[in-house]
């Protein structure tokens, strides 16, 4: 059976909300932004001196956490343990993605093997593209808290430990635009003589914000 089409909105279901998450590690995937971005610069005319190293990686950081905000994806795989309401469905999605592996998941205290069957315990398996976990048989059945997962999730590559490379590029010529625009800070506009005026923008450059459309999360109501 074909899973429903999400609305867009909050990466998790109304009906099968988490009451608690406890996430174990660090939201900083392995990216070295002031490299990336003085390399990305060095070819245009700004180039950043020897001790612009720490403005940037300190503007790659922040960048890297909007992009994580719009996407609602974490650059790095990070585990949470989270407890949901059960809501008599055999999907539920979780409220991060997508899900790299599950470490435990039970219902009403019965442990479920997710993956490959294994008798006599029920199963559940990863669906969706790492949206959601779907049971085999059954439902998550109805209950307070009742549904426990242990899981980790991000888009961090298991074989090269970095997030997809469009994203990461897209964030450097994102950060390299702030720290060349940093010389108009405060500005919003300039006369430009016969050419007009110029006006500036902090918001995310259109082109930044289409490279990370694939990567934005939506609601799969269950």
């Amino acid at each position: 059976m074909p899973l429903p089409r999400p609305p867009p909105g909050l990466a998790s279901s109304s009906r099968a909300p988490a009451l608690f998450q406890a996430p174990k590690g660090t939201t900083v995937a392995t990216i070295d932004w002031a490299a990336r971005i003085r390399t990305y610069l060095n070819k245009s005319d700004a180039k950043p001196d020897a001790s612009a190293g720490e403005v940037l990686a300190a503007i790659g950081s922040a960048v890297q956490a909007a992009i994580e905000n719009h996407t609602s994806r974490t650059f790095a795989n990070i585990e949470y343990t989270e407890a949901y309401d059960g809501h008599d469905k055999p999907v539920l999605y979780l409220r991060h993605a997508p899900i790299v592996s599950v470490s435990s998941l039970s219902l009403n205290g019965t442990a479920y093997v997710v993956g490959a069957p294994a008798y006599p315990a029920p199963v559940a398996a990863i669906v969706a593209s790492g949206e959601a976990l779907r049971l085999t048989s059954g439902v998550f059945a109805c209950g307070v808290g009742n549904v426990l997962v242990t899981y980790t999730a991000g888009l961090e590559s298991t074989e090269t430990g970095q997030p997809p490379e469009d994203l990461v590029f897209a964030g450097v010529v994102w950060a390299s635009m702030i720290y060349k625009d940093a010389e108009r800070v405060g500005l919003t506009s300039a006369n430009k003589g016969a050419a007009g005026q110029l006006s500036y923008t902090r918001e995310m450059p259109p082109f930044v914000k289409l490279a990370l459309e694939r990567y934005r999360r939506v609601v799969q109501w269950t």
